[in-house]
Parts: C-alpha cells; sequence; structure tokens
C-alpha cells in the first residue's frame, strides 16, 4: 500500500501525522499550566494567610514559652510577677490567633483548610 502512494501522498501523510502530535502537545500544555496557574493562585490568595497566622501563631509560642522560663529562672517576685504578666499578654496574642485561623477556615472560600 506504502508502495503505490507518491512522494506528495507520503510527504503530506507525515506532515499530517507531526501537525497532529503537535496539536495533542500544545492541548496538553495549555491544560496543564491552566491547572498550574489555578494553584499559583489558590497558595497565594488563600494558602498566604494560613501561613502567615501559623508564623505569628508559632512565634507567640515561642515567646510565651521564654517568658516561663524568665519565671522558672526569677530571683524575686518582682521579676516572676513580670515574666508571668508578660506571658498572660502573649497569650492574650496566642488566642486572637486562633480565633482567627478559626474564622478562617469557615470561610467557604478557603475550604479545604489546614485544621490545627
Amino acid at each position: 500500500m506504502v508502495k503505490n502512494m507518491t512522494i506528495r501522498t507520503k510527504l503530506f501523510s507525515g506532515f499530517g501525522a507531526v501537525m497532529l502530535l503537535a496539536g495533542i502537545v500544545s492541548i496538553t500544555a495549555y491544560i496543564s499550566i491552566s491547572t498550574l496557574r489555578g494553584d499559583i493562585r489558590e497558595m497565594g490568595i488563600k494558602r498566604l494567610v494560613q501561613v502567615s497566622i501559623l508564623g505569628d501563631l508559632t512565634k507567640n509560642i515561642i515567646t510565651a514559652t521564654t517568658h516561663l522560663q524568665a519565671a522558672s529562672v526569677a530571683e524575686n517576685k518582682e521579676n516572676v510577677d513580670k515574666a508571668i504578666e508578660g506571658m498572660l499578654d502573649t497569650r492574650k496574642a496566642i488566642t486572637d490567633d486562633l480565633i482567627s485561623s478559626k474564622l478562617l477556615c469557615s470561610l467557604k472560600k478557603v475550604s479545604p483548610c489546614y485544621r490545627l
């Protein structure tokens, strides 16, 4: 069958096959880029806020731990009271971060949310 084909037909067949494969690769690349664009948008809009809140929460927990350590090694009652007061102030910030995180997780546009 291939022997009966003219050079022109063979060239057009080969060119057509290459164009078909190029079209398939182009469609696959377009779909992949569209999916990647959506994933990047989700990370920037939704997940970045969560990461920021978790970073603040981590910082506040470390600060509370530092105050607790200072209270445990304090030499007088005044230093103990000062360290405990700092720890209680940090506790309020931790509570605020947890409330912000729960509020963020309750929004429809952010779900599914990484739970604490």
